[in-house]
């Protein structure tokens, strides 16, 4: 009997902290871009921002967007707890951060419509945090908005090239320019999503 006793706490724990490294081993999304055939077909764990709306569901973080698109395809069959998931987003059209795993594909190809090179499908949405209720391009979001993304704290070189007129807190998201001296500031650290309204 304590043979048994030994056996299910040991078979307990060894599941707790597998589900616990499994929780904490999500990948960033700018290596899945980077390195694409190294997770081609691999079922991966995300932390990225999602913004769906009429034909686009697009995955990403600010920091390699401008690399490739990473299309999200939702399956018409999925688990109760994920449709519960997607059905608690915002109506027709949003923006939020998310834990999302599924199988990538990363052979470089047209998905969505066409303009999107990798795909993940959606197996499992876990961690959700509203952002906005508009799907719009990152550029297109209000600043306040912006800065809740994957690494939102960076700023693309075409915002900072164009910075709208702000506050002193939202000014201070911008890239620094170049000291006084001509050398370049060395550019704040990128500061993932887990911001907003969680659901």
């Amino acid at each position: 009997m304590r043979h048994m006793r030994g056996l299910f706490t040991g078979f307990s724990l060894f599941a707790f902290c597998w589900l616990v490294a499994g929780e904490d081993s999500a990948l960033d999304l700018c290596d899945l871009i980077n390195r694409p055939q190294a997770f081609d077909g691999k079922r991966v764990t995300v932390r990225a921002s999602y913004r769906y709306g009429f034909e686009w569901q697009e995955i990403y973080c600010l920091q390699c967007r401008h690399v490739a698109k990473v299309w999200l395809a939702i399956p018409p069959e999925l688990p109760k707890a994920v449709q519960k998931s997607l059905n608690r987003l915002p109506k027709n059209q949003g923006t939020v951060n998310a834990t999302l795993t599924g199988t990538f594909h990363g052979s470089r190809s047209a998905f969505g419509d066409g303009g999107y090179q990798y795909q993940l499908d959606l197996e499992r949405l876990e961690q959700v945090n509203v952002v906005s209720k508009s799907g719009s391009v990152p550029d297109a979001l209000r600043d306040r908005e912006r800065a809740k993304l994957c690494q939102g704290r960076l700023q693309s070189p075409a915002r900072e090239a164009h910075p709208r007129k702000e506050g002193p807190a939202a000014r201070n998201l911008l890239l620094p320019g170049p000291d006084a001296d001509g050398g370049q500031r060395v550019p704040q650290q990128p500061v993932g999503g887990g911001f907003g309204r969680e659901l």
